[in-house]
């Protein structure tokens, strides 16, 4: 009995604790009761031996939990705070620099002769100006949309931290609230074994359940976020296509003015022919007619460029996957090949990192797409970038609420078919 007194005093001191956590934290939410009263068993109550027997019974049900779910938590809410190596922790496709622009790298002056000197430092007796060398970059510089720079924002959070999840970083919103469920839930499945167990332990699970629904709606958060940008970016795509017609369009107008300017300047000479023609007619016989009118400078009709395949509806680019849309928006940057390297990159992330390197390389031959073309591939790339990271955001986000729920759902169970017992 004394022992039975001491477990449930450890689980009130637990739950106890728990309360007081979600009092003064921001995470924990709810109307005050629930806030400051967390059901616990009455250390002093003297369970029957039936509800005892239930108590026992839940006690080994929470198994997986001391085994599993507890420790996977724990380790898991480590691992989406730690930043992946294998990302490169910038974006690929960067955007124009905002505000006020960062003043240019100065020249170095550095040393290259010194001359020794007797007992003191060696003296420099030439110096050089090294020129800094700023590295090339991928630049996107149409403008975002309002809609497109806010995602690219939070996504840009995500990609700078290497894929580990701002949300329960040091400075995560979420950070405690997963830590301390994590660490609850733990010591719930690790308390010594009583016979109150099963007092107020359905209310405990709602409890907790109840407060990781502001995680629960963040994650709703992200998943739409990664949606909008899906499409967003199957916009972009499909804007290639959009400004390639405009191009053909301009090019076909623009050949059909010169056309009719070459008409124009036809007509006119055979008129000045014909009126010349008429003048010498009436000329006095013997008399020497004015030479013909020189045949007029035509103007050269532009090349045409091929029609480009019209752009499908938006929806259309919505289902696309993301190599077909990262080979569409690299067609007018890249060769077939260099594309063909990159897009049977099986990593999409990885993919991005060498489409910037064939962008940069000397070697690459030059684009010969007209620059709106180029410019509308480029924004194309980095919302179809912001995509990819979107994707990763969702998955990894998701590992950590399928646990929780899996968490949930382990609690549930046990306790539905172990606490079957009245006191």
């Amino acid at each position: 009995m004394k022992r039975a007194a001491t477990a449930s005093i450890l689980a009130c001191c637990l739950l106890g604790a728990t309360a007081a956590a979600a009092q003064v934290s921001a995470p924990f939410s709810g109307p005050p009761s629930a806030r400051t009263t967390v059901p616990a068993a009455a250390p002093n109550s003297s369970p029957s031996a039936a509800f005892a027997a239930c108590s026992d019974t839940y006690y080994r049900a929470l198994e997986p939990l001391r085994t599993g779910r507890g420790a996977v938590l724990a380790s898991l809410h480590r691992a989406l705070r730690t930043p992946d190596p294998e990302l490169p922790g910038k974006w690929q496709i960067s955007a124009p620099p905002t505000g006020k622009p960062k003043p240019p790298p100065k020249p170095e002056r550095i040393c290259v002769e010194t001359k020794d000197v007797p007992g003191r430092a060696p003296r420099c007796i030439r110096f050089e100006t090294k020129q800094p060398v700023i590295p090339p970059d991928v630049v996107a510089k149409l403008p975002a949309t309002p809609e497109e720079a806010r995602i690219l924002k939070s996504i840009g959070d995500f990609i700078e931290a290497k894929g580990a999840l701002p949300d329960v970083g040091n400075n995560g919103r979420h950070n405690f609230l997963v830590q301390r469920i994590a660490q609850d839930i733990r010591l719930y499945a690790t308390q010594p074994q009583h016979p109150n167990l099963c007092a107020g332990s359905a209310d405990l699970i709602e409890f907790y359940s109840g407060q990781v629904a502001p995680l629960k709606k963040r994650y709703d958060d992200v998943v739409a976020m990664a949606k909008q940008v899906k499409d967003l970016a199957a916009t972009r795509v499909r804007a290639i296509a959009v400004a390639e017609m405009k191009v053909y369009e301009k090019a076909v107008a623009d050949a059909a003015k010169v056309e009719e300017q070459r008409l124009k300047l036809l007509e006119a000479h055979a008129a000045a022919l014909a009126k010349a023609v008429e003048a010498a007619a009436a000329l006095p016989a013997g008399t020497t007619p004015q030479a013909p009118p020189t045949a007029p400078t035509l103007p050269v009709v532009p090349q045409v460029p091929p029609r480009p395949n019209a752009p499908a509806q938006p929806a259309d680019y919505a289902v696309i996957g993301v190599p077909s849309l990262l080979s569409e928006a690299l067609r007018p940057l890249l060769p077939a090949a260099k594309i063909k390297d990159i897009t049977d990159e099986p990593l999409p992330t990885k993919a991005f990192v060498k489409a910037r390197a064939a962008l940069l390389d000397a070697e690459t031959p030059a684009s010969t797409a007209p620059l709106e073309v180029k410019e509308a591939a480029l924004m194309a790339l980095r919302l179809l970038e912001a995509r990819v990271y979107g994707d990763l955001y969702v998955a990894r986000f998701k590992d950590l609420d399928v646990a929780l729920s899996s968490a949930f759902t382990d609690l549930r169970k046990a306790q539905s078919t172990s606490c079957t017992c009245r006191e």
